[in-house]
């Protein structure tokens, strides 16, 4: 089987059979990849010898833009870009004049203001207008102007102005091609830029991750540790996923690293398209009575859930109203059983409403379902 790789920073991208894989590789100082294999999800393997198996490395050429920044100083340390913090406070001064509707003078104001910084050659103040215009997603304002004024911090020196570009870039007039150059951030030489990409190709793809942008996503998750890989995961946050991405998180969420298995959790309880495995999952978190993640696994089962799935989460939920229980677990199952509860509850709901261990507010809660099911 034929593949195409790129590799940059010690990442590669290997492109089999269509789907998007990345590995981590051994480098040289030249930049050329160490020979070796690499398993495939097929079980085959895929020979890089040199630069990448069967042809060099290459970056995909793009046309030359002015980069801001890279004559001067790179602030060191501590300073005014890598901290941003009196860059973020003006650039939330910025974004509060722009969204208020009772002075329309400010806001064009701010806005006039936002270009100049953006126009000149003071980067604290056009750090803090790619700042401002990260908020502006809902806000009225020139998109097709800004596009143009905030394109050539896309390559910033400083990674922490180029993560705000890309974000502010989209709040600004989008194209067709920029979903490409969205999913080459994933090879971004800096962590702080490619821990931003899963939320950057959220926004692009309308949550939608089932596609090659899910398949990107997969990728990074499979090699970007720590933090990085938490911020990946936050990135996901209410997306569509792919089967094979629901099934990573999903093995993230039985992790013995109690932070990974609280972010795949929240992952999945966010999922816009939860398939049955997905659910079977957040029932299990509810059953183990996890205090950490099995109220928010409950919450996450009050949206997403397919209707095959629904009936699983009924039967979970009149187990979780059952005496012993503690009040936050039953105000979760009750709110569940509105939801879901069919016919197929009845006879439980009935014990439940009768049931004397339960206090009061409980027992009418379930008679109330029962004269929905009525």
């Amino acid at each position: 089987m034929k593949g195409n790789a790129s590799v940059w920073m010690g990442v590669a991208v290997l492109l089999v059979a269509g789907a998007v894989v990345l590995v981590k590789v051994a480098g040289r100082k030249d930049g050329t990849a160490e020979e070796g294999t690499e398993e495939t999800s097929g079980g085959k393997t895929a020979r890089k010898s040199g630069p990448v198996a069967g042809g060099k490395a290459t970056k995909k050429a793009r046309p030359e833009r002015t980069r801001r920044g890279r004559d001067r100083e790179r602030p060191q340390e501590g300073g005014a870009i890598l901290s941003g913090g009196k860059a973020a406070q003006q650039g939330r001064g910025w974004l509060g004049d722009v969204l208020q509707t009772k002075n329309p003078a400010k806001r064009e104001a701010a806005i006039a203001a936002m270009k100049e910084a953006l126009i000149g050659d003071d980067e604290m103040a056009a750090y803090a207008a790619l700042k401002a215009c990260m908020g502006m997603e809902k806000a009225e304002f020139d998109r097709a102007w800004f596009r143009d004024l905030v394109e050539p911090y896309l390559d910033a020196e400083d990674p922490g102005m180029r993560r705000s570009a890309w974000f502010a870039f989209a709040n600004t007039e989008r194209r067709p091609e920029d979903l490409a150059r969205v999913r080459e951030l994933a090879l971004d030489p800096a962590v702080e830029v490619r821990s931003g990409v899963s939320r950057l190709l959220f926004l692009y793809e309308d949550g939608d991750l089932t596609g090659e942008s899910g398949g990107v996503v997969l990728g990074m998750l499979n090699v970007e540790e720590g933090a990085a890989q938490r911020q990946i995961l936050h990135g996901m946050t209410g997306a569509s996923m792919s089967p094979e991405l629901e099934g990573k998180v999903i093995a993230m969420s039985r992790s013995n690293n109690t932070t990974e298995l609280n972010d795949a959790v929240a992952s999945l309880s966010a999922q816009a398209n939860k398939s049955s495995a997905s659910v079977e999952r957040l029932v299990e978190v509810v059953s183990e009575g996890n205090a950490n993640v099995a109220g928010r696994a409950a919450t996450g089962l009050r949206q997403g859930v397919s209707e095959d799935a629904q009936r699983l989460v009924a039967v979970t939920a009149v187990t979780m109203v059952s005496s012993g229980q503690d009040a936050r677990m039953r105000s979760h199952g009750i709110d569940l059983l509105g939801r879901y509860g069919t016919e197929d509850q009845r006879s439980e709901l009935e014990r439940l409403a009768s049931d004397p261990s339960l206090d009061a507010g409980t027992r009418r809660s379930v008679q109330l379902i029962l004269q929905k099911l009525k």
